[in-house]
């Protein structure tokens, strides 16, 4: 996967975020849904 360097940033999200809210976050686009609104 080329888009390693956003996995380190996304981990420490995903340990904040609950698991409901994780699904709400799109890794193939790597933009979080609820900011797309």
């Amino acid at each position: 996967v080329p888009a390693r360097t956003d996995v380190e940033i996304e981990q420490p999200v995903r340990f904040a975020w609950d698991p409901d809210k994780v699904v709400l976050f799109d890794k193939a686009s790597g933009i979080s849904l609820r900011h797309a609104g």
